[in-house]
C-alpha cells in the first residue's frame, strides 16, 4: 500500500505478508489504513524538521558571513551575533555576545530610546529607520554606530534583527572636511582677492567678502546664478 503525503506524492510504501495467500480482512485493512496514515505523518513531520534545520543552516551561514554586525535580541537579550556585530561591540567572539545585555552598550542618556525602539519593533512588528549614535564598546572605548530593526519571529516569539554598521571613519572625514572648509572660508575671508565656487550646473555657490568690496556688489544678490 502506498504512503502519500497531503499533497498526493508518494513517499513510501507498506507492506503486511500472510502465510496463506488471499485478500486482507477489513481489520487488516484498517489496521494498514491506519499504519500508513501514521507512517506519512511521521514521514513528514522528519522530512519539514529536516528542512528547517537546513534552513535555519544556511540563514546562520548567511548571517556570519555578513560584513556588518548582526545581532538578534530578544527584549533587550542578545540570543545571536555574528563575528561582525562581536567585535563591533568589542568582544573576542559571537559566542561572548550571547546572553548580553544590549542596552549595557549603549550611553545611558539614550538607552530610554533604544528600548522604545526594541519595543516598537517586538510588539508592533514594524520596522525603525536607521539611528546613529556613540556605542561604548565592551572594553571602554567608543565607536559610532549606526543601526535599524527589523522583526523576526523565533518560534512563536517575535524577536528584533538590528544591522550594526561602524561609521567612525565617516564621521571623522566628515567632520575633517567641515574643518578644511571652514579655514579655507577663513583664509578668503581675510583675502582681498576675489574667489568663488561654482556647483555641477555652473552656478555660484559661494563668493568670498573680496567682491564685495571690489565689486560694491553683495554676493548674496549673485549666489544661485550663472556668471554668463
Amino acid at each position: 500500500t502506498p504512503i502519500f503525503d497531503a499533497d498526493g506524492h508518494v513517499l513510501g510504501s507498506f507492506a503486511v505478508y500472510y502465510l496463506r495467500p488471499g485478500p486482507p480482512a477489513a481489520q487488516h485493512r484498517r489496521l494498514i489504513e491506519f499504519a500508513t496514515d501514521t507512517a506519512a505523518i511521521a514521514i513528514g513531520r522528519t522530512r519539514s524538521e529536516r528542512a528547517l534545520r537546513e534552513s535555519e543552516a544556511r540563514y546562520r551561514t548567511l548571517i556570519d558571513m555578513m560584513p556588518v554586525g548582526v545581532l538578534l535580541n530578544r527584549g533587550g537579550k542578545i540570543v545571536h551575533a555574528n563575528s561582525a556585530g562581536a567585535q563591533i561591540l568589542g568582544l573576542a567572539g559571537a559566542g561572548q555576545a550571547l546572553g548580553a545585555n544590549l542596552f549595557d552598550f549603549v550611553p545611558e542618556h539614550l538607552r530610554d530610546t533604544l528600548r522604545a525602539r526594541n519595543r516598537q519593533v517586538e510588539a508592533e512588528g514594524k520596522s525603525v529607520p536607521a539611528l546613529e549614535f556613540e556605542l561604548l564598546r565592551s572594553d571602554g572605548s567608543r565607536i559610532d554606530v549606526e543601526i535599524m530593526g527589523v522583526p523576526v519571529s523565533i518560534g512563536d516569539e517575535r524577536a528584533v534583527l538590528s544591522l550594526w554598521r561602524d561609521v567612525t571613519k565617516r564621521k571623522r572625514m566628515q567632520a575633517a572636511l567641515r574643518e578644511s572648509e571652514a579655514r579655507f572660508r577663513s583664509l578668503t575671508e581675510l583675502s582681498s582677492d576675489w574667489y568663488w565656487e561654482q556647483d555641477e550646473e555652473l552656478r555660484l555657490s559661494f563668493q568670498s567678502s573680496g567682491f564685495d568690496l571690489s565689486s560694491g556688489t553683495k554676493s548674496a544678490q549673485l549666489l544661485g546664478k550663472r556668471r554668463w
